[in-house]
């Protein structure tokens, strides 16, 4: 006896009986190995006395395996790398592995493959020469490319190499004119949409500035500082991009000086360029700008939040203050903060800027190549870094690892197979960058092995219950000593595979305490001493008995979509049909197949009208066909060739069908009926947590006392408690208290008197996003100064909730209880400086965000030589009256101590003097 597992029952209502569930079937496409698996469905519970069973399962062609028992190691020795080319330029992409011959190398341009052609040729080593790159509406060589290396023993592919075409579109923002003060400061700056980056120089009255004088500086941004404007800065200023594609200039941008006036009072320091948020890749140049004014000129010095110190060696500091950072590396990411300050003074004011360093994932653990057995299991273990955290992935062979019970995400691999044997490639890729790494899994397999077990079958016997009956194998059964059974769900991915393990007595075994109204998938695997033998790989498909059709069966519906994809095909098989070939496969793919009978249209929008002949009648030369809308007149007939058995009307209401035959003799009898086509359910979104549904009631019921029941269900739910049923009398009603950002899934039937119909069909709607329920998370202020506060945060922890922005709220404690507020907003989880206002200040100084470029001037407190701010001339009045009470007090205590002394003195004087009187 073996241990079985259990897959736990939830109670859901039946479903519709006109659509009785067919068999499933998984399969692998002509080229790969045979990987077939039994689905069945399992019924919902008794419906008028009849219930939904599985039909018998399909049969599948055999498939090869291939022993490998030793491999050769296939690696790349030159990978391609980003190539920048000019327009109509040809351009070489490195490929070369190493590996057992013969190696074959293919190319592909963002996934798809490259044809071979005069423009794109490949080379005798592997690489690809593109003759003439260009691009055009038509074609574009610009892309991602990736050579694949193949031998005997699998595929390789390499890393993305990215083919840049160097152009300079277009200048997405010019020079402004600008009017400045003598003495004073100018800037101006230009931004452009260039590949490769390009280079910024500027232009004076058509003659090129140097980068960098005692009063004029370039930054590498393209930014242009003028220091202590004169009045032969004045003139006309345009900035020119180059890179090695081209060479763009942009719109001239006059500089107009004003003569000053009278001498300037004392202002405090301002910053009129604050530094940016800045993300950049590793070991590029970084720039922060920061330029302040005031009177006197301040002084600008940097730091870090943290406190760390400053790069001194990859850092340096162009023009009166801007903050130019080299070769930058992760350990640069921070928040910088710029201080503008008077000399001689403690005034100052702040400025920050958060960097942050993006760094290419890297692979920290590899996977190792493994030699596992048969039916045994493989992990392979890869772990990544890098900022933004990589995502990783899994090629077999240069292709995308298809997930199922049998293979999860981790790469662990269950139940191994001979097609498992392959090269299979860690993927870790981020938006800057990927990088792979490669292991290899041998399986080695016995000579002697038992074949498959053959002609599988499944047959419903219960609403949560499934016999599994199977033959034994073709060979070496005698040698068989029990069989594992392995089920799992078949709709939806990474579903969990269950096994149970049973004798060599016995080919049948009845699954319990499956869930009602599923489709599940089977597959049985024999064992011997010596290891154990492939799948079952032989299915048969045979049309539902009169007993469980619930009506004749119009139609088949065949739904099938790849183990990996949701993307679903349907193809519509005539009644009489007990196969179909599905073509256009993808090779060594494993695909997911539905089988549907129908007994009723197959869209509520449509009516088809079917007929068949008598046997043994007179040959008939067509049809004559009459449909018309209740109430309305009849309209001619349409008159149909002998070989069609069907007709289509698209209609949304009851209808009148009239048909007949015709001969040589004449017109045989008519046959009529009247039909209506089923009422569709349509759902609008109300708000974030309401829908209103609306549908139709049958014609042919008019007037008749109707009830309906509407099932709500989220998607992809495993818990009964989820699913909620609503009970009404109209024909549409809103359903709220639903969950935000969720995908639901909506049916309707309807009930007379004590019968009810079949479920409608399956209507999915997306509930909108709705407002954040939780506030930020993590909220920290840190004084950075007296009179500035660091503020950060993190997004509220909701996956259904999407932030597009935060809105800060700030006052001092006089606008506080005014209900006056501040008010400023990020659109991310950024950290702001804030000021805040002094709490013992006689009067309260207007102040913006330090990183905002909107800043009050105050005007000068003092006209003495150096100001001196209220705080620090409270301090000093203060320390006086300290002082001045302690002299005093010293002074009372020495005058008290000298009376003291001398009052003792005089009364020994007196008191002798009248001793002798007497």
């Amino acid at each position: 006896m073996g241990s079985e597992s259990v897959v736990h029952r939830d109670q859901l209502p039946p479903p519709s009986p006109v659509l009785s569930a067919g068999s499933l079937v998984r399969m692998r496409a002509c080229g790969g190995a045979v990987s077939p698996v039994v689905f069945a469905a399992v019924p919902s519970v008794e419906f008028r006395g009849e219930q939904r069973t599985a039909a018998a399962p399909l049969r599948e062609p055999r498939g090869r395996s291939q022993c490998v028992v030793s491999f050769s190691e296939l690696s790349f020795i030159t990978e391609p790398s980003d190539v920048t080319v000019l327009p109509k330029e040809p351009a070489v992409l490195d490929c070369l592995a190493h590996g057992q011959p013969p190696v074959t190398v293919k190319w592909l341009k963002d996934g798809a493959a490259v044809a071979e052609s005069d423009d794109a040729r490949l080379l005798q080593n592997g690489s690809l020469r593109l003759a003439s790159v260009r691009r055009d509406a038509a074609h574009s060589d610009e892309g991602l490319y990736q050579c694949l290396s193949q031998n005997k023993y699998g595929a390789i592919l390499s890393q993305r190499s990215r083919l840049t075409i160097a152009s300079i579109s277009e200048f997405l923002t010019h020079p402004v004119p600008a009017v400045v003060s003598e003495g004073g400061l100018a800037r101006f700056w230009c931004t452009v949409a260039a590949s490769p980056q390009a280079t910024i120089t500027w232009e004076f009255n058509q003659s090129t500035l140097p980068l960098e004088t005692d009063r004029i500086t370039i930054l590498p941004n393209g930014v242009l500082q003028i220091q202590k404007v004169q009045f032969d800065d004045a003139g006309k200023y345009r900035c020119v991009a180059t890179n090695i594609g081209d060479r763009l200039k942009s719109r001239e941008a006059s500089l107009t000086v004003n003569r000053g006036t009278a001498p300037k009072s004392r202002q405090r320091p301002r910053i009129i360029a604050a530094p940016q948020n800045v993300t950049v890749s590793m070991h590029q140049t970084v720039v922060l700008e920061c330029v302040a004014t005031g009177n006197p000129q301040p002084i600008i010095s940097w730091s870090r939040a943290d406190s760390k110190p400053i790069d001194v060696y990859n850092a340096k500091v162009l023009g009166s203050g801007n903050l130019v950072i080299a070769d930058v590396k992760s350990q640069h990411s921070g928040i910088y903060l710029c201080r503008a300050t008077t000399p001689g003074t403690r005034n100052h004011t702040l400025a920050a800027a958060n960097l942050t360093v993006l760094v290419p994932p890297s692979i920290v653990e590899k996977p190792e190549s493994q030699t596992r057995p048969r039916a045994g299991t493989a992990r392979f273990m890869c772990q990544a870094e890098g900022v933004p955290q990589p995502r990783i992935s899994w090629l077999k062979n240069g292709q995308k690892v298809h997930l199922n019970g049998r293979i999860k995400i981790k790469l662990v691999i269950t139940q191994i197979i001979p097609e498992d044997d392959a090269i299979y490639q860690c993927v870790a890729e981020s938006e800057h960058g990927a990088v792979l790494s490669l292991a290899r899994l041998i399986v080695v397999m016995s000579e002697d092995r038992p074949s498959a077990p053959r002609n599988v079958h499944a047959e419903t016997i219960s609403s949560a219950a499934i016999l599994l009956a199977w033959e034994r194998p073709l060979y070496n059964a005698n040698k068989v000593i029990a069989y594992s059974i392995h089920y799992m769900k078949a709709e939806g991915l990474n579903n969990e595979e269950y096994q149970a393990v049973i004798g060599n007595d016995t080919t049948s075994y009845i699954i319990e305490d499956l869930e009602p109204a599923r489709n599940y998938s089977f597959y049985i695997v024999a064992y011997m001493p010596m290891g154990a033998s492939r799948m079952s790989d032989q299915v048969s498909w045979q049309p539902l008995p009169a007993k469980l059709s619930r009506g004749r069966v119009s139609a088949y519906r065949l739904s099938y979509r790849t183990a990996a994809d949701a993307t679903v095909t349907i193809v519509d098989v005539a009644q009489n049909a007990t196969g179909h070939l599905l073509e256009n496969l993808e090779p060594d793919t494993i695909y997911l197949l539905r089988i549907a009978a129908a007994t009723r249209p197959l869209n509520c929008t449509s009516i088809v009208a079917r007929w068949q002949t008598v046997p043994g009648s007179v040959v008939v030369q067509g049809y004559r066909l009459c449909f018309h809308e209740e109430g309305q007149p009849e309209p001619p007939t349409i008159q149909l060739p002998a070989q069609l058995s069907d007709y289509t009307i698209n209609a949304r209401t009851k209808y009148h069908v009239k048909l007949l035959a015709y001969s040589t003799l004449g017109d045989g009898y008519q046959s009529d009926q009247t039909i209506s086509t089923p009422g569709c359910v349509t759902v609008t979104a109300n708000s974030s947590s309401s829908v209103v549904l609306r549908w139709s009631r049958p014609a042919f019921l008019a007037g008749k006392p109707l009830s309906f029941t509407v099932r709500c269900t989220p998607v992809g739910t495993h818990n009964a408690s989820a699913i909620r049923y609503l009970q009404t009398i109209k024909q549409n009603m809103t359903v709220q208290n639903l969950s935000p950002n969720t995908r639901y899934e909506f049916v309707v039937r309807l009930h007379l008197d004590q019968m009810s119909s079949p479920w409608s069909s399956v209507v999915y709607h997306q509930t909108p996003a709705a407002a954040p329920t939780q506030p930020p998370l993590a909220v920290r202020m840190t004084m950075i100064e007296d009179d500035t506060v660091l503020v950060s945060w993190r997004a509220p922890e909701d996956p259904r909730v999407v932030v597009t922005h935060y809105t800060l709220l700030y006052a001092s404690q006089k606008s506080w209880l005014a209900g006056r507020w501040k008010i400023l907003q990020r659109d991310g989880p950024y950290s702001s400086l804030v000021d805040v206002a002094l709490p013992r200040a006689s009067r309260h100084r207007s102040k913006n965000p330090r990183h905002s470029d909107n800043f009050a001037e105050t005007p000068a407190q003092s006209n003495s030589i150096y100001h001196i701010d209220q705080r620090s001339m409270t301090g000093i009045i203060v320390g006086v009256c300290i002082a001045l009470s302690c002299i005093v007090l010293c002074a009372l205590i020495l005058i008290n101590k000298g009376r003291s002394r001398y009052l003792p003195y005089r009364s020994q004087v007196h008191g002798v003097g009248g001793a002798r009187v007497s």
